[in-house]
């Protein structure tokens, strides 16, 4: 079978025309509707009352059919959409024509008389692309359609999309797991005479518009525990199994997924994505820098988007993706635009899958602002006064071209407001000046101080407070 489908451009024009709101990569800063249809909670049930603790019990750990949440609402799409059989039929170049030529995968329905359920590859956010009558055939001249269909964004710029379905039985915007039954298979947008129930599957990168990937190992609960595919079918790749068979002619089997159940998926996740990266961001010429802090344990890599703003279209353009490997916890982006904004967020990845994305962090590189002083290189004070002095920054952009100290007092156990004093940079235009007296202070009075410094790009930020209390 081939299903070139719409393209990505068609795929959103779709959208926009039915008001819905599903987009390339989903943000997680709106609301996340939580809830799942009665049909979704009828199946979730029993997988997931089995993993709720007794009151004033320790939180069970997370599992694959885990109710989903905001603050962890991904997981790698890696188990089978079926429970009852499927046929497994066109990939890539593995019928005997028309075949796809790209990668995807089609599972057939070996009874024409059911909508057998499918169910998400992975924990994600739920989205419609398309919704068309249950019964929709397309003329056999015209271009193949994918009829109607849904996706979910597995976190990470990682999809899986679903189309020809009978029925959706997931909510847009909905967070669902591998427990969640998202739809049912069909023929809907299929060339007529389209009578053969089936799903044609895709694995995206960089979002639903994204590039295509061959298909997942695919996991499955059956009687004997838990299976991978397509190994467990025999074959190496999906695209080495063989299709549209006829055993009346001495060919092979047609090679179909196991029957199968939710039952090994309160077992079978182990462990919980990560938190949701915290990040900063700096600029300098033609250049940011995102930074991330301590990447927890587990982390196997780092997923970084740039996109740069287009003043001609009021908008930010496509995101475009930097894989960070390891435990590296920053990225330098060079040959930017200056004076052009940028914006940049964040998502790690471990064994279970994609944290939640970060919130975006904006930059618009150009000549950069000094770093902190490292301070106090010395602190002293006497009976009136308080001495304050600090390292020079090492060299960022252009040159210092002045201080800022600053300093508040305890008085009758409240701290007064800040009161800043500007500091030349250097003393007769050749030595720097790297400190600064407050005079006339009261007897025991005790104070904060902090320094910052400032170059023709604006001040940097402050350096860590410091203490200090006059002699009595």
């Amino acid at each position: 079978m081939t299903h070139a489908g719409a393209s990505p451009g068609r795929r959103i024009v779709l959208l926009a025309c039915l008001g819905l709101t599903a987009s390339l990569i989903s943000p997680l800063g709106g609301a996340l509707r939580t809830g799942a249809t009665a049909a979704t909670a009828a199946v979730t049930a029993a997988s997931t009352a089995a993993t709720t603790p007794p009151v004033a019990a320790a939180p069970a750990p997370l599992t694959a059919a885990s109710p989903p949440s905001a603050a962890h609402p991904f997981s790698d799409p890696i188990w089978s959409p079926f429970r009852d059989p499927a046929r497994v039929n066109c990939v890539r170049t593995n019928c005997p024509g028309p075949y796809h030529g790209y990668w995807a995968i089609d599972f057939v329905d070996p009874d024409k008389s059911t909508f057998d359920p499918i169910y998400a590859a992975g924990a994600g956010i739920f989205h419609i692309g398309k919704v068309m009558g249950k019964d929709t055939c397309i003329a056999p001249g015209a271009a193949d359609s994918t009829g109607t269909w849904v996706w979910i964004d597995h976190g990470g710029s990682r999809t899986t999309m679903y189309t020809h379905l009978y029925a959706v039985l997931a909510s847009e915007g909905q967070l669902v797991t591998p427990a969640t039954m998202i739809g049912r298979m069909g023929h809907n947008g299929n060339k007529a005479p389209c009578t053969a129930n089936y799903l044609h599957m895709e694995y995206r990168v960089h979002g639903v518009g994204g590039t295509r990937v061959p298909p997942n190992v695919m996991l499955a609960c059956t009687a004997n525990g838990r299976v991978s595919m397509p190994s467990s079918l025999g074959y190496a790749s999906w695209d080495l199994v063989p299709t549209n068979q006829d055993p009346k002619r001495g060919l092979k089997p047609n090679v179909y997924t196991p029957t199968a159940t939710n039952s090994c998926l309160a077992a079978s996740r182990g462990a919980d994505t990560p938190n949701r990266p915290v990040v900063t961001g700096a600029r300098g010429p033609a250049s940011a820098t995102v930074r991330w802090g301590v990447v927890p344990l587990g982390v196997n890599h780092t997923l970084v988007t740039i996109e740069q703003w287009h003043p001609s279209l009021g908008k930010y353009g496509q995101p475009v993706n930097r894989t960070v490997a390891g435990t590296t916890s920053s990225t330098r982006f060079t040959g930017l635009l200056n004076g052009r904004p940028y914006r940049f967020r964040v998502a790690t990845h471990n064994g279970a899958g994609y944290s939640a994305w970060s919130p975006y962090v904006k930059v618009t590189p150009g000549r950069a602002t000094p770093l902190a002083p490292r301070a106090p290189r010395a602190l002293t004070t006497t009976r009136t006064s308080i001495r304050y002095a600090w390292w020079l920054p090492a060299k960022s952009g252009t040159a210092i071209t002045r201080f800022q100290v600053a300093r508040r007092c305890l008085v009758r156990g409240s701290w007064t407001r800040w009161a800043y004093t500007k500091v030349p940079a250097h003393v007769q235009s050749t030595s720097w000046n790297l400190h600064y007296n407050w005079t006339r202070m009261p007897l025991g009075r005790t104070c904060q101080v902090t320094v910052r410094a400032t170059n023709s790009a604006g001040s940097g930020p402050w350096s860590t407070r410091s203490r200090a209390t006059t002699r009595r």
